[in-house]
């Protein structure tokens, strides 16, 4: 995702990276937001981010949801997507189940539009299907090896709209 994440006028870079599953535990990977130093080289600023979570990403979206001239970002996972709230110098607080967000299904896309047309921007998120790895299936290409399964036959999950509130924190 190409954001300005400290408001420096330089567009940042934030990877949003998956991790190994929670049943195998080998690696605790997070987000990975790179600072534009304004002279084609950035800098790992991760750590000092507040992005540094264990998280299985899938995608984000990124806006100033709050009006208060800072960016933010949504996102997206396999388990619960998380909502980060800009403070305008490259670092970001945790505001998920402040704002209402915090919901835990195997999303795949985000995006903040005026649903409503009230002048506060809203947050659709796109849901994929009902796995997790408590109900993983065995499905595999050679009838020994496990792979991925195919999404059918798993249930597929409604998408969900979050309307903004227009507080500065909520969304429901």
């Amino acid at each position: 995702m190409i954001l300005d994440a400290d408001a420096d006028g330089w567009q940042d870079l934030l990877f949003v990276n998956s991790t190994d599953l929670p049943s195998t535990e080998t690696s605790q990977t997070t987000a990975a937001l790179y600072q534009n130093n304004g002279d084609g080289t950035f800098t790992d600023i991760t750590n000092t981010s507040g992005l540094n979570i264990p998280i299985y990403g899938i995608g984000g979206t990124a806006a100033d949801y709050n009006n208060d001239g800072h960016v933010d970002i949504y996102l997206t996972a396999v388990g619960p997507n998380h909502l980060f709230r800009g403070q305008g110098d490259g670092s970001f607080v945790d505001v998920t189940t402040e704002a209402g967000v915090n919901d835990d299904r195997f999303s795949t896309s985000a995006l903040w539009f005026d649903y409503d047309n009230d002048g506060a921007i809203d947050l659709f998120v796109g849901n994929y299907v009902n796995w997790n790895i408590d109900n993983d299936l065995f499905c595999s290409l050679d009838g020994e090896r496990k792979s991925y399964c195919t999404p059918e036959p798993y249930s597929g999950q409604r998408p969900t709209l979050y309307r903004n509130l227009g507080d500065g924190h909520s969304l429901t």
